[in-house]
Protein backbone atom coordinates (compact mmCIF):
# COMPACT_ATOMS: atom_id res chain seq x y z
CA UNK A 1 0.00 0.00 0.00
CA UNK A 2 1.41 3.45 -0.95
CA UNK A 3 0.92 6.69 1.24
CA UNK A 4 -0.77 9.86 -1.00
CA UNK A 5 -1.46 13.35 0.47
CA UNK A 6 -4.89 14.60 -1.20
CA UNK A 7 -5.54 18.16 -1.41
CA UNK A 8 -9.49 19.27 -2.64
CA UNK A 9 -10.32 23.14 -3.25
CA UNK A 10 -13.55 24.06 -2.80
CA UNK A 11 -15.62 26.95 -3.65
CA UNK A 12 -15.47 29.90 -1.06
CA UNK A 13 -19.11 30.04 -0.76
CA UNK A 14 -19.44 26.61 -0.04
CA UNK A 15 -21.03 26.38 3.70
CA UNK A 16 -19.62 24.25 6.36
CA UNK A 17 -22.12 21.66 6.24
CA UNK A 18 -21.13 21.41 2.16
CA UNK A 19 -17.81 21.25 3.46
CA UNK A 20 -18.53 18.27 5.86
CA UNK A 21 -20.46 16.34 3.34
CA UNK A 22 -17.24 17.28 0.85
CA UNK A 23 -15.00 15.25 3.32
CA UNK A 24 -17.48 12.50 4.12
CA UNK A 25 -18.03 11.73 0.32
CA UNK A 26 -14.59 11.32 -0.53
CA UNK A 27 -13.88 9.70 2.73
CA UNK A 28 -16.41 7.05 1.90
CA UNK A 29 -14.76 6.57 -1.59
CA UNK A 30 -11.50 5.95 0.05
CA UNK A 31 -12.91 3.44 2.39
CA UNK A 32 -14.96 1.60 -0.23
CA UNK A 33 -12.07 1.04 -2.23
CA UNK A 34 -9.84 -0.93 0.80
CA UNK A 35 -8.16 2.14 1.65
CA UNK A 36 -7.48 3.91 4.76
CA UNK A 37 -7.96 7.53 5.54
CA UNK A 38 -5.06 8.39 8.22
CA UNK A 39 -5.63 11.92 8.59
CA UNK A 40 -8.06 14.38 7.69
CA UNK A 41 -7.20 18.45 7.79
CA UNK A 42 -9.12 21.59 7.63
CA UNK A 43 -7.37 24.22 6.32
CA UNK A 44 -10.53 26.36 5.99
CA UNK A 45 -10.89 29.13 3.40
CA UNK A 46 -7.47 30.52 2.49
CA UNK A 47 -6.53 33.13 -1.16
CA UNK A 48 -5.93 31.71 -4.13
CA UNK A 49 -2.70 32.12 -6.78
CA UNK A 50 -4.98 33.31 -8.89
CA UNK A 51 -8.78 33.45 -9.77
CA UNK A 52 -10.69 30.23 -10.46
CA UNK A 53 -14.22 29.99 -11.93
CA UNK A 54 -14.57 34.28 -10.50
CA UNK A 55 -13.32 32.54 -6.79
CA UNK A 56 -10.36 34.46 -5.04
CA UNK A 57 -10.29 32.49 -2.00
CA UNK A 58 -10.83 28.42 -1.15
CA UNK A 59 -11.67 26.24 1.33
CA UNK A 60 -9.08 23.84 1.60
CA UNK A 61 -9.71 20.11 2.78
CA UNK A 62 -6.27 18.12 2.89
CA UNK A 63 -6.20 14.15 3.24
CA UNK A 64 -3.43 11.72 4.37
CA UNK A 65 -4.81 8.28 2.77
CA UNK A 66 -3.05 4.88 2.49
CA UNK A 67 -3.92 2.43 -0.07
CA UNK A 68 -3.90 1.07 -3.82
CA UNK A 69 -3.32 3.20 -7.22
CA UNK A 70 -7.46 2.64 -7.90
CA UNK A 71 -8.25 4.69 -5.59
CA UNK A 72 -6.68 7.37 -6.50
CA UNK A 73 -7.85 7.00 -10.30
CA UNK A 74 -11.66 6.95 -8.27
CA UNK A 75 -11.53 10.01 -6.60
CA UNK A 76 -9.60 11.85 -9.83
CA UNK A 77 -12.67 10.13 -11.62
CA UNK A 78 -15.75 12.05 -9.15
CA UNK A 79 -14.02 15.31 -8.48
CA UNK A 80 -13.83 15.71 -12.30
CA UNK A 81 -17.27 16.18 -12.15
CA UNK A 82 -18.27 17.86 -8.93
CA UNK A 83 -19.41 21.12 -9.37
CA UNK A 84 -17.89 22.53 -5.33
CA UNK A 85 -14.62 21.81 -6.79
CA UNK A 86 -11.70 24.51 -7.81
CA UNK A 87 -8.78 21.87 -8.25
CA UNK A 88 -7.85 18.90 -6.46
CA UNK A 89 -4.22 17.27 -6.13
CA UNK A 90 -2.80 14.21 -5.06
CA UNK A 91 0.88 13.09 -4.48
CA UNK A 92 2.84 10.72 -3.75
Amino acid sequence: MNLYEHTIVARQDATDTQIKQLTEKYSKIVEKNDGDIIQTQNWGLLNLSYIIKKNKKGNYIHFKIKGHGKIIKELEKNESIDKNLLRYKISC
